[in-house]
């Protein structure tokens, strides 16, 4: 017996690929742009109360244009200037180093542009460290308290 056709309209092909495009997108936001277990607990901690401040004029995609090597003029201009600026220990190795503590080594620039909200414990951490005047990384991942 012969099975119908399935007529594809360009309606229906519209709509099949729109569908497409957004789980594709949802797809590389939850596992390329973010690590799976982040957006659980940033899921778990905002039904506790928990909620993330960003500079002024803050976009995901400026923080994620930003490149090891810029220089600090660079990211503030793309970025703008960040909601706090502290220090963090440089010792010089390939470490990652700290956040500025008693001890060896030269502080070096570290500009958050993210914070805790008023329920001042977990959120997204927006950071760019940087070394010698250049960024030496960014941290984009989920603090936990």
């Amino acid at each position: 017996m012969r099975q119908p056709r399935l007529r594809v309209t360009i309606r229906r092909m519209m709509v099949m690929v729109a569908v497409a495009g957004i789980v594709l997108a949802v797809a590389k936001f939850l596992f390329i742009d973010n690590r799976p277990t982040d957006i659980l607990f940033a899921a778990i901690s905002t039904l506790e109360g928990h909620s993330t401040v960003y500079a002024e004029g803050y976009s995901e995609s400026k923080f994620r244009s930003l490149r090891v090597g810029m220089t600090a003029r660079q990211v503030a201009e793309v970025m703008g200037p960040p909601l706090e600026r502290g220090h963090w220990m440089d010792s010089g190795d390939t470490g990652v180093g700290q956040p500025i503590t008693p001890g060896e080594g030269i502080p070096s620039d570290l500009w958050y542009y993210t914070g805790a909200g008023k329920a001042r414990g977990n959120y997204w951490r927006r950071e760019v460290w940087f070394r010698n005047g250049v960024v030496y990384r960014t941290d984009g991942t989920y603090y936990l308290d």
